[in-house]
């Protein structure tokens, strides 16, 4: 049924991102796992996976090479994220490195999911699924500044999110900082609402509406 939804989705021009996201009390057994994670890439523009699941979707342990293999698949942009040494971003066009922030997290829970929609958001200003390296470049070194927003403040509500921007407007350039609160903003107007994902496998929501 997903990959039925994923054709439709391809057909309608649809940019496609994928986090695998493994858990492992979620499935029967680590094959099943592999199987079902692995069944819906050849259908992905643009894949996230964590360092810790490099192997179970390619075979791969190494990042550089599990990423290379994603990209002969086919998938247009493969990140890899590896912890507080940053994350890899590859393409068809080369691999490039977005190195981690020198600061000591208080909390580290949703940082895959900050680092991922950041990165998504800027996708979808650009408009397209292939991006020249020196976007990704940028669109990586992007995603890894708003991290600090989640990994430095503990249990923030989204009311509170904006006052820890304004809190937080040293550590970025006025450009990164003017991008991130355009997102932020954005988020509020469209009446979307903000995912902090925890610990546990419920997924908590919240509009960001009464600011």
């Amino acid at each position: 049924l997903l990959s039925l939804f994923l054709e439709e989705a391809k057909k309608a021009g649809c940019i496609i991102s994928y986090d695998p996201n493994y858990r492992a009390p979620l499935w029967s057994s680590r094959e099943a796992a592999i199987e079902g994670m692995r069944s819906v890439l050849k259908m992905v523009d643009i894949i996230k996976i964590s360092d810790e699941e490099t192997a179970l979707l390619t075979g791969f342990e190494s990042p550089e090479e599990a990423s290379k293999a994603l990209v002969d698949l086919g998938i247009k942009t493969v990140i890899v994220t590896k912890g507080p040494e940053g994350a890899i971003v590859r393409t068809k066009d080369g691999v490039i490195t977005s190195p981690a922030l020198d600061v000591k997290a208080v909390d580290t829970t949703g940082a895959g999911d900050a680092f991922m929609g950041s990165f998504l958001w800027n996708v979808a200003g650009f408009g397209k699924a292939e991006i020249p390296l020196e976007k990704v470049q940028e669109f990586a070194d992007f995603s890894n500044k708003v991290l600090l927003i989640i990994i430095l403040y503990v249990r923030i509500s989204p009311k509170k999110l904006f006052g820890v921007l304004k809190m937080s407007k040293g550590i970025f350039e006025n450009t990164i900082y003017e991008n991130i609160q355009a997102m932020l903003f954005e988020l509020k107007n469209r009446g979307k609402k903000l995912v902090v994902a925890t610990s546990k496998p419920e997924v908590f929501t919240k509009k960001v509406l009464d600011h």
